[in-house]
Protein backbone atom coordinates (compact mmCIF):
# COMPACT_ATOMS: atom_id res chain seq x y z
CA UNK A 1 0.00 0.00 0.00
CA UNK A 2 1.51 3.36 -1.00
CA UNK A 3 1.19 5.86 1.86
CA UNK A 4 -0.95 8.81 0.74
CA UNK A 5 -1.17 10.67 4.03
CA UNK A 6 -0.14 10.51 7.69
CA UNK A 7 -2.53 11.60 10.45
CA UNK A 8 -1.81 11.98 14.16
CA UNK A 9 -4.99 11.41 16.20
CA UNK A 10 -5.93 13.38 19.30
CA UNK A 11 -4.86 10.43 21.48
CA UNK A 12 -1.36 10.54 19.94
CA UNK A 13 -1.70 7.46 17.75
CA UNK A 14 -0.70 7.64 14.09
CA UNK A 15 -2.77 6.46 11.09
CA UNK A 16 -1.38 5.93 7.58
CA UNK A 17 -3.87 6.10 4.72
CA UNK A 18 -3.74 4.68 1.22
CA UNK A 19 -5.19 2.23 -1.28
CA UNK A 20 -4.15 -1.40 -1.00
CA UNK A 21 -2.60 -2.45 -4.33
CA UNK A 22 -2.55 -6.22 -3.84
CA UNK A 23 -3.10 -8.89 -1.21
CA UNK A 24 -4.88 -8.74 2.13
CA UNK A 25 -3.93 -7.11 5.42
CA UNK A 26 -5.30 -8.22 8.80
CA UNK A 27 -5.06 -6.86 12.33
CA UNK A 28 -1.92 -8.30 13.90
CA UNK A 29 -0.02 -8.65 10.60
CA UNK A 30 3.57 -7.49 10.48
CA UNK A 31 4.38 -5.27 7.50
CA UNK A 32 7.46 -3.42 6.29
CA UNK A 33 7.53 0.36 5.97
CA UNK A 34 9.90 1.18 3.07
CA UNK A 35 11.21 4.38 1.50
CA UNK A 36 11.57 7.85 2.92
CA UNK A 37 14.81 7.83 4.90
CA UNK A 38 15.94 4.58 3.25
CA UNK A 39 15.56 2.49 6.40
CA UNK A 40 13.16 -0.46 6.19
CA UNK A 41 11.27 -1.00 9.43
CA UNK A 42 8.95 -3.82 10.45
CA UNK A 43 5.77 -2.59 12.15
CA UNK A 44 2.54 -4.27 13.26
CA UNK A 45 -1.03 -3.43 12.17
CA UNK A 46 -3.13 -2.72 15.29
CA UNK A 47 -6.31 -1.37 13.64
CA UNK A 48 -7.86 -1.02 10.18
CA UNK A 49 -10.43 1.63 9.29
CA UNK A 50 -12.41 1.50 6.04
CA UNK A 51 -14.99 4.24 5.38
CA UNK A 52 -15.33 5.08 9.10
CA UNK A 53 -15.83 1.40 9.97
CA UNK A 54 -13.31 -0.58 11.99
CA UNK A 55 -12.71 -3.92 10.25
CA UNK A 56 -10.63 -7.05 10.86
CA UNK A 57 -9.13 -7.19 7.35
CA UNK A 58 -8.91 -5.25 4.08
CA UNK A 59 -8.13 -6.42 0.55
CA UNK A 60 -6.71 -5.07 -2.70
CA UNK A 61 -8.58 -2.08 -4.12
CA UNK A 62 -9.82 -0.76 -0.79
CA UNK A 63 -8.91 2.66 0.64
CA UNK A 64 -8.01 2.25 4.29
CA UNK A 65 -6.40 3.86 7.30
CA UNK A 66 -3.94 1.65 9.18
CA UNK A 67 -2.88 2.22 12.76
CA UNK A 68 0.57 0.75 13.29
CA UNK A 69 2.60 -0.19 16.35
CA UNK A 70 6.08 1.26 15.81
CA UNK A 71 5.01 4.46 14.04
CA UNK A 72 4.88 7.30 16.56
CA UNK A 73 4.14 10.39 14.48
CA UNK A 74 4.83 12.33 11.32
CA UNK A 75 8.57 12.02 11.87
CA UNK A 76 8.29 8.20 11.51
CA UNK A 77 6.29 8.08 8.24
CA UNK A 78 5.63 10.22 5.18
CA UNK A 79 3.76 10.30 1.89
CA UNK A 80 5.52 8.20 -0.74
CA UNK A 81 6.55 5.36 1.55
CA UNK A 82 5.12 1.88 0.97
CA UNK A 83 3.69 -0.68 3.39
CA UNK A 84 4.30 -4.23 2.14
CA UNK A 85 4.50 -7.83 3.26
CA UNK A 86 7.96 -8.52 4.67
CA UNK A 87 10.45 -9.33 1.90
CA UNK A 88 7.98 -8.78 -0.95
CA UNK A 89 9.57 -5.58 -2.30
CA UNK A 90 12.81 -3.66 -1.80
CA UNK A 91 13.86 -0.02 -1.82
CA UNK A 92 16.42 0.81 -4.52
CA UNK A 93 18.40 3.80 -5.80
CA UNK A 94 19.15 2.57 -9.36
CA UNK A 95 16.85 1.12 -11.99
CA UNK A 96 16.41 0.49 -15.70
CA UNK A 97 13.20 1.32 -17.54
CA UNK A 98 11.45 1.52 -20.88
CA UNK A 99 10.07 5.01 -21.43
CA UNK A 100 7.80 6.63 -23.97
CA UNK A 101 8.98 10.20 -24.48
CA UNK A 102 6.04 12.46 -25.22
CA UNK A 103 5.91 14.63 -28.37
CA UNK A 104 6.10 18.43 -28.10
CA UNK A 105 2.35 18.76 -28.82
CA UNK A 106 1.59 16.98 -25.53
CA UNK A 107 4.23 18.80 -23.46
CA UNK A 108 3.79 22.25 -24.97
CA UNK A 109 7.30 23.11 -26.06
CA UNK A 110 9.95 21.97 -28.54
CA UNK A 111 12.47 20.36 -26.19
CA UNK A 112 10.35 18.14 -23.99
CA UNK A 113 12.88 15.80 -22.43
CA UNK A 114 15.37 17.06 -19.80
CA UNK A 115 18.62 17.78 -21.61
CA UNK A 116 20.39 18.26 -18.26
CA UNK A 117 20.16 14.53 -17.52
CA UNK A 118 18.02 15.28 -14.47
CA UNK A 119 14.44 14.21 -14.09
CA UNK A 120 11.66 14.09 -11.55
CA UNK A 121 10.24 10.61 -11.15
CA UNK A 122 6.73 9.97 -9.82
CA UNK A 123 6.38 6.40 -8.45
CA UNK A 124 2.98 5.65 -6.86
CA UNK A 125 2.75 8.50 -4.31
CA UNK A 126 6.53 9.09 -4.16
CA UNK A 127 8.16 12.05 -5.91
CA UNK A 128 11.94 11.83 -6.34
CA UNK A 129 14.50 13.90 -8.21
CA UNK A 130 16.89 11.64 -10.11
CA UNK A 131 19.81 11.53 -12.49
CA UNK A 132 19.53 9.87 -15.90
CA UNK A 133 22.72 7.86 -16.35
CA UNK A 134 22.08 6.44 -19.83
CA UNK A 135 19.41 6.88 -22.49
CA UNK A 136 19.30 4.50 -25.48
CA UNK A 137 17.13 3.85 -28.51
CA UNK A 138 17.76 0.82 -30.74
CA UNK A 139 21.19 0.26 -29.18
CA UNK A 140 22.42 3.83 -29.75
CA UNK A 141 23.01 6.29 -26.94
CA UNK A 142 20.84 9.39 -27.21
CA UNK A 143 22.36 12.77 -26.39
CA UNK A 144 19.17 14.63 -27.25
CA UNK A 145 15.92 12.72 -26.78
CA UNK A 146 13.22 12.84 -29.40
CA UNK A 147 9.66 11.52 -28.96
CA UNK A 148 9.23 7.76 -29.01
CA UNK A 149 10.33 4.69 -27.10
CA UNK A 150 13.70 4.56 -25.34
CA UNK A 151 15.52 2.72 -22.56
CA UNK A 152 17.09 4.54 -19.63
CA UNK A 153 19.11 3.85 -16.53
CA UNK A 154 18.60 6.24 -13.63
CA UNK A 155 19.90 6.88 -10.11
CA UNK A 156 17.80 8.28 -7.25
CA UNK A 157 19.27 10.15 -4.24
CA UNK A 158 17.30 8.09 -1.68
CA UNK A 159 16.00 4.51 -1.85
CA UNK A 160 12.46 4.20 -3.27
CA UNK A 161 10.36 1.00 -3.20
CA UNK A 162 10.70 -0.31 -6.78
CA UNK A 163 9.97 -3.54 -8.59
CA UNK A 164 9.87 -4.63 -12.24
CA UNK A 165 6.55 -3.71 -13.86
CA UNK A 166 6.05 -0.55 -11.78
CA UNK A 167 4.71 2.32 -13.89
CA UNK A 168 5.97 5.87 -13.35
CA UNK A 169 5.79 9.37 -14.80
CA UNK A 170 8.74 11.65 -15.51
CA UNK A 171 8.35 15.40 -15.12
CA UNK A 172 10.66 18.28 -15.94
CA UNK A 173 11.47 21.33 -13.78
CA UNK A 174 8.23 23.07 -14.74
CA UNK A 175 6.14 20.08 -13.67
CA UNK A 176 5.15 19.00 -17.19
CA UNK A 177 4.94 15.27 -17.81
CA UNK A 178 7.63 14.47 -20.40
CA UNK A 179 7.67 10.66 -20.39
CA UNK A 180 5.81 7.61 -19.13
CA UNK A 181 7.79 4.55 -18.12
CA UNK A 182 7.86 1.03 -16.74
CA UNK A 183 10.65 -0.28 -14.50
CA UNK A 184 12.29 -3.28 -16.17
CA UNK A 185 15.13 -4.03 -13.73
CA UNK A 186 16.30 -2.87 -10.29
Amino acid sequence: MPVEDVFVLSDGRTVLTGRIERGTVRIGDEVELLGGDGVTRTVQVTAIERFRDWVERATAGENVGLRLRGVEGREDAERGQVLAAPGSIGAHTEFEARVCIRPEEEVGRAIAFPSTREGRFMFRTADSQGEILTLHRDGEELHHASPGLATLTARLPVPVPLEPGLHFLMRDRTGSGVADGVVTRV
